[in-house]
C-alpha cells in the first residue's frame, strides 16, 4: 500500500498511443459516420469502410504489423445487429467503444 497516496494501484495512463488495430476500428467508424450514418448498415458498406480504413491506417507499416493489426481488429469487430436494423452511425459508436478497449 502506498502510504503517501493511500491507493494500491496507479491510475490508468491515457497518454499512450493507440494500437494499429484500434486506429483501424476508429477510422472505420469515421468513414461509416461520414458516408451514411442514418442508413441501415449493410455488410458491403462495412466491408468497404473497413478496407478503405485499413488502406489508410496501415499504409507504410510492415506486412507483419499490418497482418497482426487486421487480425486483432477483425476479432474485435462487434456483430452487426441486422435484426434491429442498426444504422452505420449506431455501429460506429460501438466500434469506438471497442477500439477504446484495445
Amino acid at each position: 500500500m502506498n502510504r503517501i497516496r493511500g491507493g494500491t494501484t496507479a491510475p490508468a495512463r491515457t497518454d499512450l498511443p493507440q494500437s494499429h488495430a484500434a486506429q483501424l476500428l476508429i477510422e472505420t467508424a469515421v468513414r461509416l459516420e461520414a458516408e451514411t450514418p442514418f442508413v441501415v448498415l449493410a455488410e458491403r458498406d462495412l466491408d468497404a469502410a473497413y478496407d478503405a480504413a485499413a488502406e489508410q491506417v496501415l499504409a507504410g507499416v510492415p506486412s507483419a504489423v499490418s497482418a497482426q493489426a487486421r487480425s486483432c481488429a477483425a476479432a474485435a469487430l462487434p456483430r452487426v445487429r441486422y435484426e434491429l436494423l442498426e444504422t452505420a452511425g449506431e455501429y460506429a459508436l460501438r466500434l469506438r467503444a471497442v477500439a477504446g478497449e484495445l
